[in-house]
């Protein structure tokens, strides 16, 4: 197995997950956010794992090629700039999210789009990336 199918086989359903959740359950995931962005620890200690993925996704599949595989190398870095984030500056992060959780319609949007590229690399990782 490529190490494309195999970070987009773990990549793609927790983002059909999170995109799910965000989509069909907007009012739990208001909830969970709301108390996320209120806490600049857990956003630190939140960076970290994101962090580290990040790296660990760059370090296997730093290949920027023109096909779908590149979706998993710019994840890996989009991972690794908001763990540093995170980590770096989570008041600031926690504001941030405040704001953008003031506009429901542009939340549910990034939702939607979430967990079709959720869908999206699951169907590329396990059904051989071709």
């Amino acid at each position: 197995m490529a190490a494309s199918e195999l970070i987009a086989g773990l990549i793609g359903p927790v983002f059909v997950a999170f995109g799910a959740l965000i989509v069909f359950r907007y009012g739990e995931f208001e909830r969970v956010i709301a108390d996320f962005t209120d806490n600049p620890g857990l956003i630190v200690l939140a960076g970290i794992p994101t962090l580290v993925a990040g790296l660990a996704i760059v370090r296997a599949h730093n290949l920027w090629v023109a096909d779908w595989r590149v979706i998993v190398t710019i994840l890996g870095w989009l991972s690794i700039v908001g763990g540093v984030f995170r980590i770096l500056w989570p008041t600031l992060a926690g504001e941030m999210a405040k704001r953008l959780l003031a506009n429901r319609a542009l939340v549910t949007f990034v939702g939607g789009v979430e967990l079709v590229l959720g869908a999206l690399l699951s169907v590329l990782a396990y059904a051989g990336g071709n």
